[in-house]
């Protein structure tokens, strides 16, 4: 028991503690529909930051940060 606790961590999308496979990529999620939902939330997130980057060259930003495009989604 108590090295199967050693073993545990939590997964990057719900937090629920797991025993990761132990053969294979270090495993980050506990299971393949908690890895497709990050997936899909990077995805869109992705897609959201990208066209804030767009609108932001538009109006003539030359150098754009971060806070640039936080700025923009927050407004």
């Amino acid at each position: 028991f108590f090295m199967n606790r050693l073993k545990e961590k939590d997964c990057a999308w719900c937090k629920h503690t797991f025993v990761p496979r132990k053969a294979g990529k270090p495993q980050k999620f506990c299971s393949p529909t908690c890895k497709r939902e990050s997936e899909k939330d990077n995805q869109i997130l992705t897609s959201i930051i990208k066209q804030t980057h767009s609108k932001l060259k538009k109006d003539g930003s030359k150098n754009i940060t971060w806070a640039d495009i936080l700025n923009e989604l927050s407004s």
